[in-house]
Order: C-alpha cells, then structure tokens, then sequence
C-alpha cells in the first residue's frame, strides 16, 4: 500500500490498526459510527493508549471490513472503527473516510483510497 500523506498523532486510548480515525480533543481517536469527520486510517501497527501513533491521511492503504464490501463502495465507520458501506437516508450526512478499491467481508483487510468527504440526501 502507498499511503501519500501520514502523520503521527497522540491517543488517549489505544487503538488497534487498520481503523478508521476521528480528530480528537489531544489528537486522533478511533472511529465510533458516522457521525464524526473521519481523517484517516490507523497504520497496521496500531498504537498504545497515551503515545503517539501513525494515521494515514491520504493515499492507498487497508481498512479492516466490518461488514461486506463492494469495489467503489464509499466507506464510513461502524461503532468499532471498521469499514462499512455507506448508506445515506434522508436529512442524514454521513462522513466518508475511503472508497473501496477491491471487495472484502467482515475481517478481511479491503484496498481502499483514503478520502475524506460527506454524503447526504435532503429531506424529501
């Protein structure tokens, strides 16, 4: 994989790699659902609770599945930092961390691009 851009962050609690990231108060945490800007992907290596640790902001790199997806699949976070398909229903925004480039299910290391964007859809 060829990650572009990666920088190191501090976390507060430690973070299993391959995950999606989310800015924090004292710098990176984990993703936690769709809610939250995602800004990157957390190196293979992960990283311990209280140190710094690599985050992968742009390029090509793996994310783990959290469920099945699709090549071209945008992806968002599940409640545990993993990739998932992202679904957007009306008057909701979801944050987009990747596009898929291969197709994968839940476990597997997925090829992705790292972007950071949003989908949504207006109220009916």
């Amino acid at each position: 994989m060829t990650p572009i851009l990666t920088k190191s962050h501090a976390f507060a609690a430690a973070a299993a790699g391959n995950l999606f990231a989310i800015a924090a108060t004292a710098g990176a945490a984990l993703a936690a659902g769709v809610s939250a800007p995602i800004i990157g992907i957390v190196d293979k290596l992960g990283v311990d609770a209280a140190t710094m640790g690599d985050v992968h902001h742009l390029g090509a790199y793996q994310v783990k599945a959290g469920g099945t997806i699709a090549a071209g699949d945008p992806l968002t976070s599940d409640s545990n930092g993993q990739a998932v398909k992202a679904v957007v229903t009306n008057s909701t925004v979801v944050w987009v961390g990747a596009i898929a480039l291969e197709a994968g299910v839940s476990g597997d290391l997925v090829r992705c691009l790292i972007v950071q964007t949003t989908l949504s859809k207006p109220s009916a």
